[in-house]
């Protein structure tokens, strides 16, 4: 008889093979565990980008302030497209 419910998703536990099932479940929640900490360290990574990225806009030569200006004002940024 199988231990766990469902072997796709997390595995629960209904009372049979205690250290079977102690095992599986540490498994899952190191895999969970690895998973969280990979998507922390690529949302960290694009913070960093991405403050490079905002760093590199403020930092434009003074030849673009009129543009940038033109920019702001039109209040469509969200329709803006970059040519």
């Amino acid at each position: 008889m199988s231990t766990f419910a469902n072997s796709s998703a997390i595995p629960m536990f209904n009372g049979e093979n205690y250290r079977i099932g102690l095992s599986r479940m540490k498994f899952v929640l190191r895999s969970q565990s690895y998973r969280l900490l990979t998507l922390k360290r690529e949302f960290e990574l694009m913070k960093f980008i991405y403050q490079k990225v905002v760093e590199k806009i403020m930092a434009l030569p003074e030849r673009f302030e009129v543009k940038i200006s033109a920019i702001e004002e039109s209040c469509n940024l969200q329709t803006l497209t970059i040519t």
